[in-house]
């Protein structure tokens, strides 16, 4: 925010951001959106990162404020398409599901598996992973849709086939702990793990390193050509770890947005966000 003000400086015009924080982890999104929908102090809202917050956030917020967000369930964009207020900042799960399979071949498997559940999230890589596969040469093993009050039996299920590597999906933090604590209960042969995006947070990190050790997977990176990882390293002494660069990004289209809004008189923000990102005039 500092930043934008000081590339303002000596304009005639201009914008300031004022941001509220609200921890996902800890807040209730149905209510916390409904409360920011009804303000008029609110612009935009940028978030949530899990892909079933943002279906309810967007939801809440239809028509009525924009909402840019880091989630990248590919059916969260077929959903809001119409005339809608969301705003995705990373390609789908489809990519996701693309890369995980290309990084399995990479690593020479020749059978895959994989475990996830048939929600909002889950459900693009239930969709694309064996047509996916197929496209890579790869043979497909167990697709094991899991639920959460019965997630070991279904990891186990996962890990009892003969596959060589296997996507875990999970739709939370907690599901992602509960699978690397069943991999590493498991009596047999087992194959690896490739975990998507969501894996990646403290919940995980701070299971132990019985649990996870050794586990891997990928998660929303910046565009290496753009210099942001340098950046924020030098500005804040350590890698970003997820989705930091579309967060500035969403500030930056927020800023923009509005501040074409205060110049040309758009009907809103919405409305100015799809005039600026049109690339006309």
């Amino acid at each position: 925010c500092a930043t934008l003000e000081e590339a303002q400086t000596g304009m005639e015009h201009g914008v300031k951001l004022e941001l509220e924080w609200y921890d996902e982890e800890k807040t209730d999104i149905s209510d916390c959106v409904s409360a920011l929908t009804v303000r008029e102090d609110i612009a935009a809202v940028i978030g949530p990162f899990y892909s079933t917050h943002t279906d309810i956030a967007a939801g809440l917020l239809y028509g009525k404020k924009p909402l840019l967000t880091t989630s990248s369930s590919a059916d969260l964009v077929r959903k809001y398409s119409k005339n809608s207020t969301l705003w995705a900042l990373t390609e789908t799960d489809i990519t996701q599901c693309e890369v995980l399979l290309s990084k399995a071949l990479m690593y020479g498997a020749r059978k895959v598996g994989m475990i996830a559940s048939p929600d909002i999230y889950g459900q693009t890589f239930i969709d694309w992973f064996a047509f996916q596969a197929c496209e890579l040469g790869l043979e497909v093993g167990s697709v094991v849709e899991y639920d959460s009050s019965t997630l070991s039996d279904d990891m186990n299920r996962l890990l009892a086939d003969d596959c060589d590597i296997a996507l875990c999906i999970p739709t939370s933090p907690e599901d992602a702990v509960r699978m690397a604590q069943t991999y590493r209960n498991h009596k047999g042969s087992t194959p690896r793990l490739l975990f998507s995006d969501v894996a990646r947070s403290t919940k995980l990190l701070e299971a132990g390193s019985r649990s996870t050790e050794g586990l891997e997977g990928i998660s929303i990176d910046a565009n290496p050509e753009s210099g942001f990882n340098v950046a924020y390293e030098v500005r804040f002494g350590e890698a970003p770890t997820t989705g930091e660069a579309q967060i500035m990004d969403g500030l930056l289209l927020t800023a923009i947005a509005a501040y074409h809004k205060e110049l040309h008189g758009a009907e809103s923000l919405n409305q100015a966000l799809r005039e600026v990102v049109a690339g006309r005039d």
